[in-house]
């Protein structure tokens, strides 16, 4: 594995104040926690020299699912305009993961931090609209910035 990447891990944890913990939880993998609610994974792919970021957003609400992946299918389809970020569930019916791909190649610890960052932030945003769409009340602004930024 790449020693970039285990200087990535050490790195980070100094550099956002938000991180509680990093555990590394298998060969090229690694979840970094916020709050006990609220944790990051990180998978690294030796084949592409990718990170892939993950975090979860939450249920899928039963009332007015249909409304809430119309809106995730919209927002992976404005990929050029998100940065690249997604929107997946865990399985039918499951949870809700925000989901980022970021190459491994000159990438330094303040960026990854940066990133990292913008994931928390992004899946709370996500986590509010959810709720909202599960509550049947309006549906997230398209001023909302739902993108990351690197």
């Amino acid at each position: 594995m790449s020693e970039q990447i285990q200087h990535l891990m050490r790195e980070i944890g100094p550099l956002v104040d938000a991180i509680d913990a990093i555990e590394q939880v298998g060969e090229q993998n690694w979840a970094i926690g916020f709050d006990e609610a609220t944790w990051l994974t990180v998978d690294y792919n030796e084949q592409t020299d990718k990170l892939t970021l993950a975090i979860d957003c939450g249920p899928s609400p039963e009332q007015n699912r249909i409304k809430l992946y119309e809106t995730l299918l919209t927002y992976n389809y404005l990929w050029e305009e998100t940065g690249g970020l997604r929107m997946a569930l865990d399985e039918p019916g499951g949870r809700v993961v925000l989901i980022f791909d970021v190459a491994v190649h000159g990438l330094d610890s303040a960026t990854f931090a940066t990133v990292v960052e913008n994931m928390v932030t992004k899946s709370r945003l996500w986590q509010q609209s959810i709720q909202g769409v599960g509550s049947e009340s309006d549906p997230p602004s398209s001023e909302t910035p739902m993108g990351i930024r690197v």
